[in-house]
């Protein structure tokens, strides 16, 4: 395995210096999927800039192109080409977008996706404000938030090949929206899942909603087989989840969430945690 980095700098520390990286790896892991090769090039000029990036695999490949500028707030991406994802199905980027990210968040212009030779859309916008410095906490905390992102007919394997679970199968619609400001953020989620199976128990529909507001996460879920339901759940949890830094994100209340379940296979929840083997029931 060998990776190559070459830098070259021209007129630097004076109004037109120039800086180009290339970098060149046999292999390299991306969200936990292997590449045979990867190239990624990069050419700055008093602050203005290009990228490029591609990475191909058996299986997956990515690739993207653009621009950016950088200056004293932070710097301007502009995004001309992004593909990636499985070969047989990538996700590809439907037009060009521009995004800016900070110091302490970013703001993004509408975007889209959709996945070729496959029913998966996405698309969002808006504003998200953070910060991981506590000095920088009080000036954060009161930065709006306006943030919405949207899916549809996502396969389900997209998503847990980032928890490593590679068992679940179906499709996914779910909607996001944030609002309020950093320190006291207000989110509001909902998902969908068709066609779920994980091993051997199948759902028709399994549906959840969340939101958070005010230091509270309020969820529910349902759950469907064949035509009617056998899961249920819905509670309230005591949760900080400001964008800024916290000693706690626990908080000392009660935690009240209760689920019921009507002929559910045992083994849905028994593929959660290791140590069984052969459950029925």
């Amino acid at each position: 395995k060998r990776t190559h980095v070459q830098i070259t700098g021209k007129g630097l520390a004076t109004d037109s210096s120039a800086i180009d990286v290339v970098v060149l790896a046999d292999s390299a892991n991306i969200y936990g999927a292997l590449a045979d090769s990867l190239r990624a090039d990069v050419r700055h000029v008093n602050g203005v800039g290009t990228l490029a990036l591609i990475a191909v695999g058996a299986e997956r490949a990515y690739a993207t192109r653009g621009d950016f500028r950088v200056d004293s707030t932070g710097t301007a991406i502009s995004v001309r080409e992004l593909v990636g994802g499985s070969n047989a199905q990538p996700w590809s980027l439907a037009q060009p977008f521009s995004l800016r990210v900070g110091r302490n968040g970013l703001q993004a212009d509408s975007f889209a996706f959709h996945q070729t030779n496959g029913t998966g859309r996405a698309n969002g916008f808006g504003k998200l404000a953070w910060t991981r410095s506590r000095a920088d906490s009080v000036a954060a905390a009161p930065e709006p938030l306006d943030f919405t992102l949207a899916l549809q007919r996502v396969p389900l394997q997209d998503y847990l090949r980032f928890i490593k679970n590679k068992t679940a199968t179906g499709t996914a619609d779910g909607n996001i929206r944030i609002t309020g400001t950093a320190g006291e953020p207000i989110i509001d989620a909902t998902a969908d899942v068709s066609e779920l199976a994980y091993g051997d128990p199948r759902f028709d529909r399994l549906s959840s909603k969340f939101a958070y507001a005010e230091h509270r996460i309020a969820a529910s879920i349902e759950g469907q087989q064949r035509g009617r339901q056998v899961l249920s759940g819905s509670g309230q949890i005591p949760l900080d989840l400001g964008f800024v830094p916290l000693d706690r994100r626990s908080l000392d209340e009660p935690l009240e969430f209760s689920v019921r379940s009507d002929s559910l296979p045992v083994v849905l929840v028994t593929n959660l945690v290791s140590g069984f083997r052969n459950v029925a029931g």
